[in-house]
């Protein structure tokens, strides 16, 4: 089964990646309206193939691991840890059923990440009672507006004033957790805003941890 699929993936992309060629030749350029189609169909072929392209290197990590190739050997090809490899890659079985962990769709990372900087927007605007009404019933039990700027005042006496927030990276845990983290540049330290939200969207934890200690893989 895994054969027939390698060999339908393949003609796949054999017949996008001469479609896109086509479209992307010079001859094919025109004007007007239908131009605009033109570069439409252009850019649907380009997604197409991009989709292609992830199956297939989905395919053959899985066929590297049924060979026995370490995680550290498939990181090391695609240019990151052995960790974050597997968990793009990876099933992790949940010790406590023996089955495949439910983690969290690529919509439900999203919708966090998109939680996690709107909270971190009004949490360094300063703007401590909007910050604090994000902080769900777990965390908002024990920490109220006052008490999160007291928390951030905390973290700006030991690394100063926030001067960046890089892009934020979301991973999924065991029962439905995403975590995301989002690197934080201080002028005296580089730290990580973690955020771990529960299936229902609420927030579940809040950390601000050393860069070294990321979850999240970061580019070089």
């Amino acid at each position: 089964m895994g054969n027939q699929r390698g060999h339908e993936l393949a003609d796949h992309i054999t017949r996008i990646v001469t479609l896109l060629a086509d479209e992307l030749s010079p001859s094919n350029e025109s004007s007007g309206e239908s131009s605009r189609s033109d570069v439409t169909h252009a850019l649907s072929t380009a997604r197409s193939l991009q989709a292609l392209a992830d199956e297939a290197l989905a395919h053959l990590v899985t066929d590297a691991r049924g060979r026995g190739i370490t995680w550290q050997t498939i990181g090391d090809a695609l240019g990151i840890s052995r960790q974050a490899a597997f968990q793009r890659f990876g099933i992790a079985i949940d010790p406590r059923t023996g089955k495949a962990v439910n983690k969290p769709t690529e919509e439900a990372k999203r919708e966090a990440i998109t939680k996690a900087e709107q909270f971190l927007d009004d949490l360094t605007a300063s703007r401590w009672e909007e910050a604090a009404g994000q902080l769900g019933p777990v965390i908002g039990a024990h920490l109220d507006a006052e008490g999160l700027a007291t928390t951030w005042a905390q973290v700006a006496s030991i690394s100063g004033a926030l001067e960046t927030r890089l892009p934020a990276e979301a991973i999924g845990l065991a029962d439905g957790i995403t975590v995301v983290e989002q690197p934080l540049a201080f002028e005296a330290a580089d730290l990580v805003a973690r955020i771990s939200y529960n299936t229902d969207g609420s927030m579940a934890g809040l950390w601000f941890v050393p860069a070294d200690q990321a979850l999240t893989e970061r580019p070089d």
